[in-house]
């Protein structure tokens, strides 16, 4: 395994992982940003809104369309807490080009869809588009309200908030229900703005190896 890093600009760096473990390629982009009560419930919301549709393909059915074209490729969005860190992460895997019946350049279209993905979202006077945004709004209430249903899991997050209040690791990785209400297209976009200007973002190349 080969690993080459390369400084962007401040704040972005780029990560070229070359293995011969997969047949599959990764392209990753990761922002980290640190963990914040106020802002939780709109940051866990963001990498859901953002695989809802961008400026290049508006629908779902438009980006699914584009996986089907790079032989079946899958894209996933989410958040992990670590530490006193919340980690907005979006990736593509897609077939190796070497495993393909032709010569493409899979991997050249999976960086870019990534990257249109989360870089250039779809804006309607200048907010995310309202219907993606109260469909994971929606989304997120059901996650929230689904920890009570294990009680073991529940209990621990009720713990850790305890011991640590609402600073850092102690701040519910779901966000919280309550601050839901106060989320909107217009403002959840002015936080996606702050996290691209500010947040630290890494964007990692894994590919195989000839």
């Amino acid at each position: 395994m080969k690993i080459n890093n390369i400084k962007i600009k401040e704040g972005i760096k780029f990560h070229l992982i070359k293995t011969d473990l997969f047949k599959t390629d990764f392209s990753v982009v990761f922002i980290t940003i640190p963990l914040d009560r106020k802002t939780i419930t709109k940051d866990v919301l963001i990498p859901e809104v953002l695989k809802s549709g961008s400026n290049t393909y508006k629908k779902q059915i438009e980006i699914s369309s584009r996986l089907d074209e790079m032989y079946g490729a899958s894209l996933e969005a989410g958040t992990d807490k670590t530490g006193k860190n919340l980690v907005l992460k979006l990736y593509v895997e897609s077939i190796n080009d070497n495993f393909l019946p032709e010569k493409e350049e899979n991997l050249k279209k999976s960086i870019d869809t990534l990257l249109d993905i989360t870089f250039n979202p779809l804006i309607e006077d200048e907010a995310f588009k309202k219907e993606y945004v109260d469909l994971e709004i929606s989304r997120r209430k059901m996650i929230i309200e689904s920890e009570k249903d294990d009680k073991d899991t529940y209990s621990y997050n009720k713990l850790i908030n305890i011991m640590y209040d609402d600073n850092g690791f102690g701040i519910n990785k779901n966000g919280y229900i309550e601050d839901l209400k106060e989320i909107n297209e217009k403002n959840l976009f002015e936080r996606y703005k702050k996290i691209i200007e500010n947040g630290k973002i890494d964007i990692f190349i894994s590919r195989k190896c000839r």
